[in-house]
């Protein structure tokens, strides 16, 4: 960010107004161009001093001997204030130079204490602002904003990155803690996506611990969904792919999942809602929600008679009876492996 930034009128009455309570003598805040920006008294304000602008010109303290030695002026002392070697105007105190001047060092050590905290949270929400914009270029691919945004923040474009997508209720507040995560680690970058979501562009050797953060986050209602893991021009479709495993997530009451770790999943959360339905009510015609349980505890012990019979507490016997009625109703035989894998499918839409 380019450090030679203008005062406004605001910070320079703070200025003004800070310097007045351990000095008893007026005070004036002069800008670069010899304006009276800010003073004790307001009838000055908007003024031109000339003794002011010739100081901010050379950066060089200002003398004024006699009141109207220069145009607009009082007698007194202007100082420069100084950051990071720049002249970003002018402090004046107005009396006898003799009297004034023990008072120098302590007003222009007030005045740049100002001007140092502001310049930090302008820069502060500046960064902010760019890494939000950054996340954004990333996620819906706007290509010619990704890499000088990039070079800007000091992003390895080499590197591989995953998206995590957060749904939360607490959406604020858990941008907070990863941005507090991200200037402790420097490339963790989060922009918030209105009403409930936060993009997390994730560095892999950080990914292990920004998922340790996620799980401890006090959060009542919250759901996380990694991508895939891309090269900085590929986290447009990392982003698809954790919007796939943050739906996946919501629906199973689980804090994290990773695409990667779906398997069915993936292709039944990429069907539209419409599909999904015909679908369901296709293969499970005529089935009852006990039908349906039934097959649920099928499936999750990998189709073993034994061990679906043990769960539901009924003889092995009675579960063959009860899948074969399943067939009988269907046409699809959920001891064969095909009509398995479709009947599974339509369980898990």
């Amino acid at each position: 960010m380019n450090r030679f930034f203008d005062i406004n009128s605001e910070l320079a009455q703070q200025i003004v107004d800070s310097v007045k309570s351990v000095v008893s003598f007026d005070i004036n805040f002069i800008d670069r161009k010899g304006i009276i920006t800010a003073s004790t008294n307001a009838e000055r304000i908007g003024d031109f001093h000339e003794s002011g602008y010739k100081t901010a010109e050379s950066g060089v303290m200002g003398v004024v001997s006699t009141d109207d030695e220069y145009r607009g002026t009082k007698k007194g002392i202007n100082y420069p204030i100084i950051y990071d070697g720049n002249v970003m105007g002018v402090i004046g105190i107005t009396g006898e130079p003799t009297e004034v001047e023990r008072y120098g060092f302590l007003i222009t050590k007030i005045s740049e204490v100002f001007i140092r905290e502001n310049f930090q949270k302008v820069n502060s929400l500046d960064e902010r602002r760019r890494t939000e914009r950054l996340v954004f270029a990333l996620i819906y691919n706007y290509a010619d904003d990704i890499e000088p945004l990039a070079h800007e923040l000091g992003f390895d474009l080499t590197g591989e990155y995953a998206v995590m997508l957060i749904k939360t209720d607490r959406a604020a507040q858990v941008q907070k803690r990863l941005e507090l995560v991200s200037e402790n680690r420097k490339k963790l970058i989060c922009g918030y996506i209105f009403p409930d979501k936060i993009a997390v562009v994730v560095p892999n050797i950080y990914e292990k611990i920004v998922i340790r953060i996620i799980e401890k986050l006090n959060a009542d209602k919250l759901n996380c969904g990694i991508g895939t893991k891309e090269k900085f021009d590929g986290l447009s479709e990392s982003y698809r792919y954790a919007q796939l495993a943050l739906g996946n997530a919501v629906k199973n009451n689980e804090r994290i999942t990773a695409f990667d770790d779906m398997t069915i999943n993936i292709i039944t959360e990429s069907i539209d809602a419409k599909t999904k339905k015909k679908f369901s009510e296709h293969m499970l015609k005529g089935l009852t929600d006990e039908d349906i349980k039934l097959l649920a505890v099928y499936y999750d012990n990998s189709m073993s008679l034994k061990q679906t019979a043990d769960e539901l507490h009924i003889h092995k016997n009675t579960l063959q009876y009860r899948l074969e009625q399943i067939y009988r109703k269907t046409g699809f035989n959920p001891r064969e492996f095909k009509d398995a894998v479709l009947s599974y499918m339509s369980i898990q839409l």
